[in-house]
């Protein structure tokens, strides 16, 4: 429905003059009504129609109020309802909200419920945007922590949260092939967790989050059982902020600090790819240390074929070039 249409709404009311009443009083509050003389009639209006609210008589013929509020119910209509009872039906008003009418107004025979009746027209309507707007919201919530949990689950490294004291208030599937349930682990403190050569560094790196915006680097663990490979961790704090007035603190948008929540993954992979370069670096190095090479000018003497060396004393060529470099000979 577009902006500039106005509002639809069905009167069930079988008092043609009534009828006229509260339509016209509508009209002028901006909606359009439309008339039905009974509670059959209305009930075909309303599943052939797209009312915003519907107004509803309890004195009618064929279908009485009340009867139309249960065949509505069944029919899983989500239409707000306004019951109109005569003056002495307050029981029946009650038993209609009972059924699902959203509010009631006592029509008397002054018609002064006239006055009343946009007002309560209006509220209820804002109530249905309201609970519509909250459903979507909700459905829209809904949507999305099924799709991050969908993520979480695929996601092969340890998300996890933890509260200001430490202690787990969230963990993902990914600590599973350390021996762990995410279950088993709530409100458990993390340091517990950890191996024992390990909780120091851990401690103190919750300690930093309390005022350090994000990890420097990541922190290498280990856990107690499970894999015995290492982790690393990265993590950030989570803070609150309240406005100067709040928590009587003078304070304007101090910061309170709630917990932290970070990732954690797997590097053992990592860590056998290093020492493997290491140990190829040192391979290397010892590699070169052994080669034997001969660089500059080297003094031969042009007569007996003698190599002089850096301490001065001539030496046979064959006996200089097997002490300084890999060079074999085949025949003296």
């Amino acid at each position: 429905m577009s902006e500039s249409e106005p509002i639809r709404i069905l009167c069930m009311e079988d008092d043609p003059g009534a009828a006229r009443l509260v339509q016209k009083t509508l009209d002028r509050a901006g909606y359009a009504v439309d008339i039905a003389r009974n509670g059959r009639e209305g009930l075909d209006m309303h599943d052939a129609g797209a009312y915003a609210l519907l107004l509803v008589d309890q004195s009618m013929p064929v279908f009485e109020g009340l009867e139309v509020l249960r065949r509505l119910s069944s029919r899983e209509s989500t239409v707000p309802v306004v019951m109109i009872t005569g003056h002495g039906d307050e029981h029946l008003a009650v038993e209609a909200m009972k059924l699902g009418a959203r509010d009631y107004i006592v029509k008397d025979v002054t018609g002064g419920f006239l006055e009343l009746l946009p007002t309560v027209v209006r509220r209820v309507l804002q109530q249905q945007q309201l609970m519509e707007e909250k459903q979507q919201a909700e459905a829209a919530l809904k949507e999305s922590e099924e799709r991050l949990d969908s993520i979480i689950k695929s996601v092969p490294d340890i998300i996890y949260r933890i509260d200001a004291q430490g202690c787990i208030n969230f963990i993902s599937d990914g600590v599973i092939p350390y021996g762990y349930l995410p279950r088993d682990l709530l409100g458990r403190n993390l340091l517990e967790l950890v191996h024992p050569d390990d909780r120091v560094k851990a401690a103190r790196r919750i300690n930093e989050r309390r005022t350090v915006k994000r990890d420097s680097g990541d922190l290498e663990l280990r856990f107690l059982v499970g894999s015995s490979g290492p982790i690393a961790s990265e993590s950030e704090p989570i803070f609150l902020f309240r406005a100067q007035g709040l928590y009587r603190t003078e304070q304007t948008n101090a910061r309170i600090f709630i917990g932290s929540q970070g990732i954690a993954k797997d590097i053992t992979n990592r860590k056998r790819a290093e020492a493997e370069r290491e140990k190829l670096v040192n391979e290397l190095q010892n590699a070169l240390a052994q080669v034997k090479t001969l660089t500059g000018l080297i003094p031969i003497c042009a007569s007996c074929k003698k190599i002089r060396d850096d301490k001065g004393y001539w030496n046979q060529i064959e006996n200089y070039l097997r002490d300084h470099s890999d060079a074999q000979f085949s025949h003296g």
